[in-house]
């Protein structure tokens, strides 16, 4: 499965995280922002969408929240052709990102976005395996190609329920599993941000006329499919993969930019 313009979106999240964790290091920048369950985010999540027992499930809410930022934004939004479009998002991602304090403390908004057009021209060419054979871990590797699988087969088109469900059950194996800390929070993450994800992608395709569309060009929701839902949500995982890569946390970042660019493309 050739991912384009999807991962082209998640590497840009996902070298956010990348350049976050590397300037951490050496600057006085403040630590990122505490999402916790306490944040309502401001559409109606799906009534079993969170997982309690999931430590890092505040990642997902955090994920909608940037999900929400984007379309807040919509009188800037430009129209007109797929690198336009990429370019607003940049625009808006690293705006996000440095309003929540993820990106550097110096000159923040222009160093993000000029590492996320760099970004952009390196993952062009990914595919979706490509970022499970970067996750770590044979076993985390596996983990994270099953929570492909959950959404890449989900069929029931009526509704959400079983496909969260399914990922609570692989959360759960994980946290039982001999997954090292780490990689046991990555994956976490991961799956906080696939359930999340496929609660407001689901929404999303319930209404007569997506919200996610250029302001001069509306999608009837016979258009935004069932197949683009399930590959917006696999973006999302790929693009929260792709920003873990160096290290735990970070994966809101990674999973927010792109799926600005890949449900209005």
């Amino acid at each position: 499965m050739n991912l384009n313009l999807m991962l082209v979106a998640s590497a840009i999240a996902g070298a956010t995280f990348i350049y976050s964790c590397t300037k951490d290091s050496a600057s006085s920048n403040p630590a990122p922002p505490v999402y916790n369950q306490a944040n309502t985010p401001p559409y109606t999540p799906c009534p079993n969408v969170e997982n309690l027992e999931n430590p890092y499930d505040n990642v997902g809410v955090a994920h909608n929240d940037g999900l929400e930022y984007v379309l807040a934004h919509k009188p800037q939004w430009s129209c007109g052709d797929d690198a336009q479009w990429i370019q607003t998002a940049i625009d808006l991602t690293a705006t996000f990102v440095c309003d929540k304090g993820y990106g550097p403390s110096a000159d923040c908004y222009n160093a993000t976005s000029a590492m996320l057009n760099n970004v952009v021209n390196d993952y062009q060419s990914m595919t979706l395996e490509d970022v499970i054979a970067g996750m770590g871990s044979v076993q985390l590797q596996d983990y994270t190609g099953q929570l492909f699988n959950e959404v890449q087969s989900y069929r029931d088109s009526t509704q959400i329920d079983s496909l969260l469900t399914s990922i609570k059950q692989l959360e759960g194996e994980a946290i039982t599993s001999t997954l090292n800390p780490d990689e046991r929070r990555t994956f976490l993450e991961l799956a906080s941000i696939a359930r999340y994800s496929s609660c407001y992608w689901f929404q999303e395709h319930q209404k007569s006329v997506t919200d996610w569309h250029c302001p001069t060009n509306p999608i009837p929701a016979g258009k935004y499919n069932w197949t683009k839902l399930l590959v917006t949500i696999c973006a999302d995982i790929a693009g929260g993969a792709l920003g873990s890569i160096t290290g735990p946390a970070g994966t809101v970042a990674g999973a927010m930019g792109f799926s600005a660019i890949y449900a209005t493309i």
